[in-house]
This record gives C-alpha cells, structure tokens and sequence, in this order.
C-alpha cells in the first residue's frame, strides 16, 4: 500500500474508531463534560504497557518464525501457530492511537464550538495536534509493521 493511502486509511479508521464513540457519548449525555468524557475512554498506563509488551512478543515470535532455523517440524508447527496468534494479540495497541488520534481532534471541536476560541484554547489546540500527529503516524507504523509481520497464506 501507498504512503498517501496508507494515511488515508488511517485517518477513515481513527475518525470510526475515535471521533464516533466520543460523538456518541457527548450526543447520548449532552450536559456531560467532554474533558471528563475524553478522558474516561483513556486506558491507564499498565493496560497501555502491557499492551507494548504484547507488541514486542509479537515481534519476536516473528523475528524467530522468519529467520532462525527450524530443523524439527514439530518446533516449525510451534512458532507458526505462535505467531498466527501473538499476530492477533500483538497489534491491540493500534486500537489506542487510533482512539487518541480520533477523539482529541473532535473533543477540541466540540469544545471550541461550545465555549468559542480564546488564546488559551489555540495553544492547547496546538499542543493537542502535535500529539494527534505523533498518533496518526504511529497508526501508520503500526498497519506498516502489521503488513510485514502478519502471517503469510501459504497455498498449496
């Protein structure tokens, strides 16, 4: 896949998955906070680092399956099955950088929409887009290392 469509998809992907629920949450409670409501949907920082370490168990059951020799067959049956599954569990924290990169955008949206703009809220604007970018990029990364890590179909 191209760069350019790469992003693209990213960005279609984080507004479904992190603009949307935060809509949905602000439209289903329109007196609630959106700050609070933002901030609930974040995951605290051991699901977050156990999540990376999912990524990085994943990666090395990729870097074994790929390049270290395998002279037993049942120890090749081993690390293919380990990898189609560390595959399924190791991309989880994809799902949070989408989520970051979707609703930060569409939280200072709505916040500005309902209190207009004011210097304060530009610089936090400013701040809050260099993070969004950091996590449209490490979204990018991530589907890139998804690609090349993935399981291969072997035909018959």
């Amino acid at each position: 896949m191209s760069k350019i469509k790469l992003f693209i998809s990213e960005i279609l992907i984080v507004l479904l998955i992190g603009a949307v629920p935060l809509l949905i949450a602000v439209k289903s409670d329109p007196s609630s906070d959106i700050v609070k409501t933002l901030s609930a949907l974040k995951p605290g920082d051991p699901v977050v680092i156990y999540f990376f370490y999912l990524l990085l168990l994943h990666l090395g059951i990729w870097a074994i399956n790929k390049y270290f020799l395998k002279t037993k067959e049942s120890v090749s049956v081993f690390f293919s099955t380990a990898h189609r599954f560390s595959y399924q569990i190791g991309f989880t924290i994809h799902s949070i950088y989408r989520a970051i990169a979707g609703a930060i955008p569409t939280a200072i949206g709505l916040l500005a929409y309902k209190h207009d703009f004011d210097s304060g809220v530009f610089i936090i604007s400013v701040a809050s887009g260099f993070l969004v970018l950091g996590s449209l990029l490490m979204c990018c990364v991530l589907t890139w290392l998804s690609e090349k890590t993935g399981p291969k179909q072997k035909w018959i």
